[in-house]
């Protein structure tokens, strides 16, 4: 199903590959690229998405916000519009360079609402003791800190996108995937809303005594 954007003005050119959980779509408006990205979450929670990325980058970083339609509204027809950013793909040893604003959002967000719809994983009794570290403090997290979420700008900035499962949880989760820690509890953890099914299936193999994320 091709996306509406009506609510943008923007022109739908091609399907872009990516997007492992929602469809991506490449658009053009007065002359620049845009990503139209599917979405199922509500108005509520995109802006707070929207408020967390603002604090993103007061805090150091590079990201794509979200561009409001005409209405005012993020999303209009099930696709929210996000600057198309051009970029080479970064590299696992580009993750630590993320270290400094992640820490700055963490201190900013401590005392943050929750995302609408969204809650902190609690994990099964005895599998926070598999974690590499403890939870600890919560604050917004991205929650999906890997290279695949990073571009390498034309300027030699990095770009941190798809923030989708940026939620308030434990801070250390975004400290664990920037050191690359690979830990069965902590990816039950990352992919506890998003992915229960997933979730549920790994957090029986932590259980179970394994010891790296399948």
């Amino acid at each position: 199903m091709k996306p509406d954007l009506s609510g943008w003005g923007a022109t739908l050119l091609r399907p872009l590959p990516g997007g492992a959980r929602s469809r991506l779509w490449l658009c053009e408006r007065a002359g620049s690229w845009f990503v139209a990205r599917a979405v199922h979450e509500g108005e509520t929670g995109l802006r707070w998405q929207d408020r967390v990325q603002a604090m993103a980058g007061r805090c150091g970083m590079t990201v794509a916000r979200m561009v409001p339609a005409a209405s005012g509204a993020f999303a209009r027809g099930g696709v929210v519009l996000e600057p198309f950013l051009v970029g080479t793909p970064a590299h696992g040893a580009d993750l630590a360079a993320l270290a400094p604003g992640i820490a700055r959002l963490h201190r900013a967000t401590r005392d943050w609402p929750q995302r609408p719809g969204y809650r902190a994983a609690m994990l099964p009794h005895g599998l926070a003791a598999r974690l590499p570290v403890p939870l600890g403090r919560v604050a917004v997290v991205h929650g999906d800190l890997h290279p695949g979420n990073l571009l390498r700008l034309p300027t030699g900035r990095l770009a941190l996108i798809d923030w989708e499962e940026a939620r308030v949880d434990a801070a250390r989760l975004d400290r664990m995937a920037l050191a690359q820690r690979p830990s069965l509890a902590a990816e039950v953890v990352a992919c506890w809303h998003a992915e229960p099914a997933r979730a549920r299936r790994l957090a029986r193999r932590a259980m179970a005594g394994a010891t790296a994320p399948a």
